[in-house]
Parts: structure tokens; sequence; C-alpha cells
């Protein structure tokens, strides 16, 4: 191994982090098929290891249900399974807590009634009726429980919303012209190593 080769091998792998808008248009087709060969590699070995973690996670949790349903019917019996669980549906369909959990709200979302409203805003809810306050963001639950559904919703006096907006920062530097050429000097020290 020549002096060249100790010197290339010895740059750190960090200096092919560029973005290939910065470089010249000779480079950059160079460069980008490098990338993109890359990229291939990574999300074709990321695809196959979520397969097969998929799979794996599907026969563990087969097998589990089946044998705790086996030994629940050899231990219980078979008719005793089918009343509990028969209750349990029934008893969710109406609305009562069981163990598959809370079952549905007839009069609207759960903790109280309300109407969900889509938006980008921060929403801070102050009622003074069930004295909560609850921070939502991307969505605001605006409480329903003074109006009854079928009518429109209103803003009362026991209801008071407050919004705020978020931080929306972006800063794109202005690189200059010495920069630029760091930039490029970056991009073929990335093709000597390869």
């Amino acid at each position: 191994m020549d002096k060249k080769d100790e010197a290339v091998t010895a740059r750190p792998k960090q200096v092919c982090n560029i973005n290939l808008a910065e470089v010249d248009p000779s480079l950059r087709e160079m460069l980008s098929i490098i990338v993109v060969q890359e990229v291939i590699v990574v999300v074709v070995v990321v695809v196959v290891v979520v397969v097969v973690l998929v799979v794996v996670v599907v026969i563990v949790v087969v097998v589990v249900v089946v044998v705790v349903v086996v030994v629940v019917v050899v231990v219980v019996g078979v008719e005793v399974v089918v009343i509990v669980v028969a209750v349990a549906l029934i008893v969710n369909s109406r609305g009562g807590k069981t163990v598959f959990g809370k079952g549905r709200q007839r009069t609207g979302f759960p903790e109280q009634p309300g109407i969900l409203v889509q938006t980008r805003w921060m929403f801070r809810e102050d009622t003074r009726k069930t004295n909560t306050r609850r921070w939502s963001e991307g969505s605001i639950w605006l409480n329903n429980s003074v109006t009854p559904p079928h009518q429109p919703l209103r803003h009362t006096t026991q209801d008071k919303y407050y919004f705020r907006r978020p931080k929306l920062e972006s800063f794109r530097p202005d690189y200059t012209k010495l920069e630029k050429s760091r930039k490029n000097e970056i991009a073929k020290s990335c093709l000597d190593l390869v």
C-alpha cells in the first residue's frame, strides 16, 4: 500500500455527509449514483429484517393464544368460557365497563361529550363545570356538555378557549463562494474513497 492509498483510507467516513445540491453539476451525477446504490442496499436490508421480525412475532402470538385457549378450556370447561364471553360482549355493546375496556359512548367521546375539531394550533381548555384542563396538539376537544348534541356548538360562559400558535422557525443558511468550494472539495474526497 503506497502513501496515496494510506491517505485515502485514513480519511474519516463523515466526510461524505454532504448535500448534492451544493456541489458542482459535474460531481453531482457521479455522487448521486453512489448514493442511490448505497440507499438501495440499506432499504433492502431493512425490509428483510422487518419482514422476518413480523413473521416471528405473528408466530409467537398465535402459539401463545392457542396455548392459553387450550389451557382455559381444559381447566374451566367449554360451557363456562362460552357464557363468560357472551355476557362480556353483551355488556360491552351497551356501554358498560368490561374486561375488553370501556364500551361504546353513545353521548359523545370518552371522558365527556364533545366534538373533535382538527387544527394545527395548541389548545387549552378550562371548564369550570368539570374543573378539567387538557392540552392537545394537532386536535381540539370542544366541550359540548351544556349544549345538546343535536344543536350546533356555541361558546358559553362556562367554557374558555385559548389558542396559541406553535413556533415556526425556518432557517436556510446562505453559503458563500468559499463555502461552496469547500463542499466541492469534500465531494472530490468522497469520490476518492470509492
